[in-house]
């Protein structure tokens, strides 16, 4: 990635890469634990192209143990219907 801050235009160096979204590298960036300023929330994953517009994904991430998670906001109804269908899987 280019070193002037446009993120819109730079292709980004990415852990995760998705057809619906890309996620920067949390890890060599040191931004585990980051969020949204002191609001405690996960970081939203950037702009990306959304195969799914209704989808909002979001990334979660811990130092202690330098894990990435990805959070999708669905409708309920998405939600259960993909539960359904076995195209999500809850993780504990």
């Amino acid at each position: 990635m280019s070193g002037d801050g446009d993120i819109n235009k730079n292709r980004v160096d990415a852990d995760i890469i998705n057809h619906d979204f890309h996620c920067v590298s949390w890890r060599k960036g040191n931004l585990l634990n980051a969020n949204f300023g002191i609001s405690g929330f996960p970081i939203y994953s950037g702009p990306a192209n959304y195969l799914y517009p209704r989808y909002f994904p979001m990334m979660d991430t811990y130092a202690r143990d330098g894990s990435i998670n990805i959070v999708l906001g669905l409708r309920e109804e998405d939600y259960k219907r993909m539960i359904q269908q076995n195209m999500l899987h809850k993780y504990r």
